[in-house]
C-alpha cells in the first residue's frame, strides 16, 4: 500500500485493509480482520492516529473508513452464520 502522506510503500499494521477487496475463507479469519480493526479504532480513539517505524512515519486511517470496515466485517460474519454469531453491534 502506498503512503499518500510520504510517497513511500509500507506494511499496513492490521490485516482489514489486506482482506478489503475479496472475501476471506473461514468465519475465524473475518473475526481476526474485526480484532485488528477494533483495536485501530482504539489506537485511533487514544490518540496515536500515526506512528513511526524506523524514519517513515505513517498515518491510520480515519475512524469512517474504520467504522466502515467494522460494520462490513461484521455484516459478513453474520452472514456466513446466519446471524448467529455473538459480536456485539453498534
Amino acid at each position: 500500500m502506498l503512503f499518500p502522506d510520504t510517497g513511500k510503500w509500507g506494511i499496513v499494521y492490521f490485516l482489514a485493509i489486506q482482506y478489503s477487496g475479496g472475501m476471506a475463507d473461514t468465519v475465524a479469519d473475518l473475526e481476526t480482520q474485526l480484532a485488528a480493526v477494533r483495536a485501530a479504532i482504539t489506537r485511533v480513539l487514544t490518540g496515536n492516529q500515526s506512528y513511526t517505524m524506523g524514519e517513515d512515519t505513517f498515518n491510520r486511517p480515519s475512524l469512517k473508513t474504520l467504522y466502515d470496515q467494522e460494520k462490513s466485517l461484521i455484516g459478513r460474519i453474520n452472514a456466513m452464520t446466519d446471524g448467529s454469531s455473538t459480536l456485539a453491534h453498534f
